[in-house]
């Protein structure tokens, strides 16, 4: 070899000793061509020297790894351990992995106003404590100083030594004023957080609540059934769904079925502003499908996906929502 060609050699790596080795063995490829010939069916070979079979080139092989690396306890083999490291990733992945919640997510159809996808909503009440103390935190919230929002409604708290009976004097409060505007006659029922204990205080002559009853107003059948359902909000009246059923099997086929919550529809039932599932009921809907009053109307969800829809024959209509455009809704009927 020239030094011209040794320094190429050393440019481009010398050879190795298996280079050296294998010079030293030439492939026959005679060989190599007669076993090809001689077998059946698919073979798959890497190279032609393991097709030929040279014992020369399997020993070679043998000695293709690292220093040692034949002395590797054969009863595990690198497939093995290869396989036993990939299945422990894998597991350990898993660990990590679970089961979310089953959401609906349900498009708007219509922007909320005030609604800004991403930002939470947010409440708390400082009303009690007048105008100047909702003036302040309505102007902290403004600036989303929430933390001293907070800290605010806090400290107004805090000076009130029996919250209990604060609340309940502003309860009663707020239901005396309701029960003032309602006109003669009026058939009310219960929400879900009112406290049917204390309605009995303020009704008058010409107002009548009504809760599993039926009453007859021109020629129609009007089917009560007021309360709600459990929900996580936990709200002071939320009846057992059993009961539930009840009041409402207690009133027969009527014309008009009149409820605080829903029947279970999810466009009747979802809070765009919110951002949930409201608790409606599944016996509403099946009293609806079985008897098809000619309207179910109630409330409880305040900014309806849907204000209105039909349930075969029915119209079902939140009657509830008429703060975001002043007008309620009203039922003209007679004979």
């Amino acid at each position: 070899m020239s030094d011209h060609e040794h320094k190429i050699d050393q440019d481009n790596h010398p050879p190795t000793a298996e280079d050296r080795e294998l010079r030293e063995y030439p492939l026959d490829l005679a060989a190599a061509d007669a076993k090809a010939k001689s077998g059946s069916g698919k073979q798959y070979w890497r190279s032609i020297e393991e097709l030929a079979g040279d014992p020369h080139f399997e020993d070679l092989l043998h000695r293709e790894f690292p220093r040692a690396a034949s002395e590797w306890d054969e009863s595990v083999d690198r497939r093995d351990f290869l396989k036993l490291m990939g299945a422990s990733m894998a597991l350990a992945g898993m660990a990590g992995c679970g089961r979310t919640p089953e959401q609906h997510i349900v498009p708007y159809v219509k922007q909320p106003d005030g609604l800004i996808l991403g930002k939470p909503q947010q409440y708390a009440t400082v009303m009690p404590f007048g105008a100047d103390a909702v003036g302040r935190f309505v102007a902290l919230r403004t600036a989303r100083r929430y933390e001293e929002a907070s800290d605010f409604t806090r400290s107004l708290w805090a000076t009130v030594d029996d919250r209990e009976a604060a609340v309940a004097a502003l309860v009663r409060k707020q239901y005396q004023e309701m029960f003032d505007a309602f006109p003669d006659p009026t058939y009310a029922t219960y929400g879900n957080v009112d406290l049917p204990t204390v309605w009995p205080e303020f009704p008058r002559p010409g107002v009548r609540v009504l809760d599993g009853e039926v009453v007859e107003l021109g020629g129609w059948r009007f089917g009560f059934v007021g309360g709600g359902l459990p929900s996580p909000m936990r709200t002071p009246f939320e009846v057992p769904p059993q009961v539930y059923a009840a009041k409402i099997a207690a009133l027969g086929r009527v014309d008009v079925l009149c409820s605080h919550i829903p029947p279970a529809v999810p466009e009747l039932l979802y809070d765009t502003v919110a951002r949930r599932f409201e608790r409606g009921s599944s016996d509403l809907l099946a009293a609806i499908r079985a008897t098809q009053p000619r309207y179910a109307l109630f409330g409880h969800v305040h900014q309806p996906l849907q204000q209105r829809m039909r349930v075969g024959r029915t119209e079902c209509v939140n009657v509830g929502h008429f703060r975001a455009t002043g007008r309620p809704w009203v039922l003209s009927w007679g004979r």
